[in-house]
């Protein structure tokens, strides 16, 4: 039975991560000193970017965010980005040992929090994909 959290149903397995993770955005954004509005939806797109993938025409920033994130992370969709881009992006903003760094935490997690969200994709292929990831082999511009 899904339970509600920042406005979004999550399964209950899921309610309390999903809480922290959106209570942090709020924090966050306060920090930034963003209006609650906007805290308010900064904290329901963070709850929906793990979910499935949401279609444009329903939630567009939600969209924006998953398909960014999942490029970024672990460059699932990045073929959808202009060769000239991502070389454009890479060269601004290196990304340092980003996805080792990234697969560790992820780690950590999992073996900590056996049923959470990162458990679940480092028991799959995510971390694989991660370290092995096509942003970290683009020439610099």
């Amino acid at each position: 039975m899904p339970v509600e959290v920042a406005g979004v149903r999550v399964p209950v397995g899921r309610a309390a991560e999903a809480a922290a993770d959106s209570h942090l955005a709020r924090v966050f954004t306060a920090g930034l000193g963003r209006p609650a509005e906007r805290r308010d939806r900064t904290a329901e797109l963070i709850v929906l970017h793990m979910r499935d993938d949401v279609p444009p025409e329903v939630d567009l920033e939600s969209r924006l965010l998953q398909v960014g994130t999942s490029a970024d992370v672990s460059g699932t969709g990045l073929e959808a980005f202009a060769p000239s881009f991502v070389d454009t992006l890479v060269g601004v903003y290196p990304r340092q040992g980003f996805a080792h760094s990234f697969v560790r935490l992820f780690k950590d997690q999992a073996e900590r929090k056996p049923g959470c969200a990162a458990a679940e994709l480092v028991a799959g292929e995510w971390a694989e994909r991660t370290s092995s990831h096509p942003l970290d082999k683009c020439r610099r511009v």
